[in-house]
């Protein structure tokens, strides 16, 4: 586990692609209600993808749903030697990898973890290598663009007590502010921050734990 930053700059920005069905669909049937009626704006829904017109961004998601749909097959077991799910998202990828102000995609995880608060989105980011013809190394665009935290394992970055990483009002501040409250965690309901994940977060965000090239001894 680490704390990744990117450096962005001028009109640089990342193909995004975080959307599902339940994404765009669930606040639709929820804001309609049992008698079909609607009653909430589906746009103040926590995640909502839409911004201004319901329809139209809609109508523009459905019209993407053939590349969203071939670019988040999962994995199939038993793996092939030459996986068939990679394809498309290479092909998008060598797209990215021409247009000249994007570093990369971000899209949501194939894989579904009944851990997770359901308004907690897991989305995962590509950065393609850009440095050509190299044998060996780091991409010397990424070395230059990319800072990160030192690796170590996921039990080592959980381990820490809570009462020695925040204080409970610190640990409320930061619910409030990322809407992760209670979580099922091992069969019961608990505070995120007392979980691996939420003390790994803590760990890591720290002020001593300094970033670093990737490339870094």
């Amino acid at each position: 586990m680490a704390r990744f930053e990117i450096d962005m700059r001028g009109d640089e920005y990342f193909l995004d692609l975080p959307a599902n069905h339940a994404s765009y669909l669930d606040p639709l049937t929820v804001a309609a209600g049992l008698d079909g009626v609607v009653q909430i704006d589906p746009r103040k829904f926590m995640n909502s993808p839409y911004l201004d017109d319901v329809e139209g961004e809609l109508v523009d998601y459905l019209s993407l749903w053939p590349l969203l749909m071939a670019s988040t097959v999962q994995k199939l077991q038993p793996a092939p030697t030459d996986p068939p799910e990679y394809l498309i998202p290479q092909l998008l990828m060598r797209w990215v990898l021409k247009q000249k102000d994007m570093l990369g995609i971000r899209y949501f995880t194939s894989k579904f973890d009944k851990a997770t608060n359901s308004n907690d989105l897991s989305i995962n980011v590509v950065l393609p290598t850009r440095t050509m013809n190299k044998s060996d190394g780091f991409c010397e665009f990424l070395v230059d663009r990319v800072r990160c935290t030192p690796p170590q394992s996921f039990d080592e970055a959980g381990s820490p007590d809570g009462e020695t990483l925040f204080t409970e009002g610190a640990a409320d501040l930061r619910q409030a502010a990322g809407g992760r409250y209670m979580i099922n965690w091992e069969g019961s309901l608990q505070h995120y921050q007392h979980t691996p994940f939420g003390r790994m977060e803590y760990c890591l965000d720290r002020p001593e734990v300094a970033v670093a090239r990737i490339d870094a001894a």
